[in-house]
């Protein structure tokens, strides 16, 4: 399974019988929804109060979806893989997940097809300029912080 938050229900995910292997690229499947928790590590032993939300209930949504999770996945037949060593090991740290075995598998390219080639014949089909620096940056949703769109324009500044 890859990304599946919004696509099977989480009681849905139990009913599986054979292993599952389940590659995580967020956060949704240790939380109480959030795909990504900023500051807030409540996933570590149960989701309520979200930040999110600005909850300040224990039982809140979170806690409901995180208890759904909990309730359905105890018995899974799981290993999860991690594109990332970070997103690993929050995974390992979450009451969800912390009794599974986690791995991490960078996300792979086919080096026959995507490999490096003349610079200047590269800037001649991107129709860039021969004779100017370039700086490539790329994310979605720029306005959120943790993308760095911040520290690109201080790195321009300077």
């Amino acid at each position: 399974m890859h990304w599946v938050g919004g696509y099977l229900q989480i009681e849905t995910i139990a009913k599986f019988k054979q292993p599952l292997v389940w590659t995580f690229h967020d956060m949704w499947g240790f939380t109480g929804g959030c795909h990504y928790t900023f500051e807030c590590d409540r996933y570590k032993n149960n989701c309520g109060s979200c930040l999110q939300l600005n909850s300040s209930q224990d039982k809140d949504i979170s806690r409901w979806i995180w208890k759904r999770k909990i309730r359905s996945w105890q018995k899974l037949n799981l290993t999860i893989v991690s594109p990332s060593k970070w997103l690993a090991q929050c995974a390992r740290q979450s009451s969800l997940f912390q009794n599974y075995r986690i791995e991490v598998i960078p996300n792979g390219i086919d080096l026959k097809r995507y490999k490096p080639i003349d610079r200047s014949l590269a800037r001649e089909w991107l129709n860039l300029p021969q004779d100017k620096q370039l700086i490539l940056f790329g994310a979605a949703f720029t306005n959120q912080k943790r993308k760095g769109i911040h520290l690109l324009y201080s790195a321009l500044e300077k």
